[in-house]
């Protein structure tokens, strides 16, 4: 009887703990991830996932291959994915400096995953999940590394490639097999080019694709890559929130393409003569301090630097992107490094946007102005005919503190309206290429 009472306790003491738990816990939750991330394995096995085409997640594909063009693939991410509805895979080689910080602190319509490594496509990435658009990040490398998959997705003829070119001049090369390579998308209509500047997309056009085998002409457009980044609060004036008077020269610190030792000479006259040799009215609005410093942002083997001015050169190498804008951001110029006059026609150089992005003054000749022709008077500090990048530096120098700081001011808004104009442009564009598959 005794044993039977302790039995019969027990049950009603498991019961009572069971009704407790579900009043106080609701029960046991049970988890499912958002639709809009729900992924088929394969499209034998499953339903293809839902489209934009018909008001499910616009599927995007990003992929890059090369292992260096961090900026560009940061403005591509920004631009695509912030389209309604848009999911991004991004395929990217090497992904450097934390520039992957930076990418994943936008505001896309969905959270941007981890990159995953070019291999994953290969292996998976057409498999589990076909995307609406594909983009060629490094298309010049991307058409051979990803031939079958590409091969696979233009037959089923659902997706469209925006290739993305960085060297114009080499689809004129029948030996690379460029042209062979994307004959097929453009014959079916399936593919548009977008260069880094308005410059590389008329050499493309003029040049390059009138080499072709093919009769027919592919759209050709330019895209700024450019991308948001905090950057520090440009100084409001003296005190504590005062102006950092520095400079930068970006790139390779190769010798060939700079004369350091003239460089060093300029800025020690900078130094002794109070950055210039008489004083302008400018420099009258507030102090005007003249202890400048030089930032050479770039990489290689160190220039040699003379005792007298070693306290104002800093190199500055080996930076997260995030650390790098924030140096840029602080100078009242950057002076680029064109490593031939390629950068004009053919070639489009990072120093230009990387001007913007950290909002800061190129100097600029004409020349660049017209070749990126993005750019304008208002945002670069304008190098005459008969001067060198050097002679404006000091010419900046007799300016005042409020001169400099609104020229910098001018840059950021810039750089923000063509952000903005980026996405509006490519939501135009794919808008239009969709409703050519649906036909």
């Amino acid at each position: 009887m005794f044993q039977r009472r302790i039995i019969i306790l027990l049950v009603l003491a498991t019961a009572f703990v069971f009704m407790a738990g579900s009043l106080l816990f609701g029960g046991v939750p049970q988890y499912s991830p958002p639709k809009i991330f729900k992924t088929p394995l394969t499209h034998e096995a499953h339903e293809a996932p839902p489209t934009a085409k018909d008001g499910g997640p616009l599927y995007i594909t990003i992929t890059e291959t090369g292992g260096s063009h961090d900026e560009v693939v940061a403005a591509l991410v920004h631009s695509f994915g912030s389209q309604r509805n848009a999911v991004i895979d991004l395929y990217q080689l090497l992904p450097r400096y934390r520039i992957v910080d930076i990418m994943q602190s936008f505001t896309l319509s969905n959270p941007l995953p981890k990159p995953k490594g070019p291999s994953e496509f290969i292996n998976h990435g057409v498999k589990e999940r076909r995307p609406d658009i594909f983009v060629a990040g490094t298309c010049e490398l991307d058409l051979k590394t990803f031939s079958a998959q590409l091969t696979t997705l233009l037959a089923d003829r659902k997706t469209f490639m925006f290739c993305i070119i960085h060297h114009s001049d080499r689809w004129a090369d029948e030996k690379l097999g460029l042209e062979e390579a994307v004959r097929p998308w453009v014959e079916a209509g399936m593919v548009e080019f977008l260069t880094l500047s308005p410059h590389t997309a008329n050499f493309l056009k003029e040049y390059s694709i009138k080499k072709w085998k093919t009769t027919t002409k592919p759209v050709v457009r330019s895209l700024v890559p450019v991308f948001p980044v905090p950057l520090p609060a440009v100084p409001a004036g003296n005190g504590i929130d005062k102006e950092e008077l520095s400079f930068g020269l970006q790139g390779d610190y190769d010798p060939s393409r700079r004369d350091y030792n003239n460089i060093f000479i300029r800025l020690k006259d900078f130094l002794k003569n109070g950055g210039s040799s008489a004083n302008s009215a400018g420099s009258l609005d507030e102090s005007n301090d003249r202890n400048v410093t030089m930032h050479l942002l770039g990489h290689g083997k160190h220039p040699d630097v003379p005792a007298e001015v070693q306290a104002h050169v800093k190199f500055d190498e080996q930076l997260d992107y995030q650390t790098y804008y924030s140096i840029i951001s602080r100078t009242f110029a950057l002076l680029p490094a064109f490593a031939s006059k390629e950068y004009l026609d053919r070639k489009a150089s990072s120093s230009v946007p990387a001007s913007l992005i950290g909002g800061v003054p190129l100097v600029a000749t004409q020349s660049i102005v017209d070749a990126y022709s993005y750019l304008d008077r208002d945002v670069v500090w304008l190098q005459g005919d008969n001067e060198k990048d050097l002679d404006v530096v000091g010419r900046i120098l007799e300016m005042g503190p409020k001169e400099r700081r609104k020229k910098k001011e001018l840059v950021r808004r810039k750089c923000a309206t063509i952000v903005d104009s980026n996405v509006k442009e490519v939501e135009g564009w794919i808008s239009a290429v969709l409703e050519k598959m649906k036909r």
